[in-house]
């Protein structure tokens, strides 16, 4: 008896109404949910491959830094420093477009610069003797191999990186063939708009040798430590590449 009372009761349609809602509810949210995550991998897997292509981009154009100081570390190490230096790295820079200037260095100090024009506080200045350039200068060294310094206010005005190339003669440190590339260039050789683009915001960032706090070369202030960014290492430069994506409302989406 007690119990026909009960199934009369679950019969009644505001009952049945109720329950078959509830049903639809947690099946709807369930769907949802699962929706949530695929479109959720989807968009990191999108913020990956956006990191990738940039760092990629951006590796292959310091590749071409690297065979130019190369190249003119050969010739010092075949026949010496040569007379015609503004014409062979004339020669250097035409065949690169993300290099801005070629310098040669004898020990820490800059002896030759192309071009020469509007780089002539440079010459004569030894990094040695500058605490803030010689840490990263002696990384070159220990690493015996193109390093990225900077990004670093340069002596003749803007920001910038250099990269050294050590070289050695006889085993013993001769000093370095040197690619100068400011920051408009460097942007320019990520092959983005770091603050600009249409799908995502791009950062790139140092720890300072000398403070060890992390610097960051864009000027925008977005966050980039939530979920929806990630970072991926750029060993030439000891160098983070920071990527988030623009569009992060998948709640509002689904």
């Amino acid at each position: 008896m007690e119990f026909n009372k009960y199934l009369s009761y679950f019969k009644k349609p505001a009952v049945i109404g109720l329950f078959v809602f509830f049903l639809l509810m947690a099946l709807t949210q369930y769907l949802s949910y699962q929706k949530y995550l695929i479109l959720k991998k989807e968009k990191e897997q999108q913020v990956l491959d956006a990191a990738k292509l940039a760092k990629n981009t951006l590796q292959t154009s310091l590749f071409h830094s690297l065979s130019a100081a190369k190249t003119l570390a050969f010739i010092i190490n075949k026949y010496g420093v040569p007379d015609d230096f503004d014409a062979v790295a004339k020669a250097l820079i035409a065949s690169n477009e993300y290099i801005d200037a070629i310098e040669l260095f004898q020990k820490g100090v800059i002896t030759h610069v192309y071009p020469l024009k509007g780089n002539e506080s440079i010459i004569g200045y030894d990094i040695s003797a500058d605490s803030s350039r010689r840490k990263e200068a002696w990384k070159a060294i220990e690493k015996k191999e193109l390093f990225f310094a900077g990004p670093i206010k340069l002596k003749q005005g803007g920001i910038g990186v250099v990269g050294r190339l050590p070289i050695f003669k006889d085993g013993f440190f001769w000093g370095f063939s040197a690619v100068l590339i400011k920051l408009p260039t460097l942007i320019k050789a990520l092959g983005v708009n770091p603050s600009n683009d249409k799908n995502f915001i791009y950062q790139l960032s140092k720890i300072n040798p000398d403070t060890k706090k992390e610097e960051f070369f864009f000027s925008h202030n977005e966050s980039f430590e939530n979920e929806n960014s990630i970072s991926i290492d750029i060993p030439n430069g000891e160098w983070k590449l920071y990527v988030k994506s623009k569009n992060n409302n998948l709640f509002l989406s689904i």
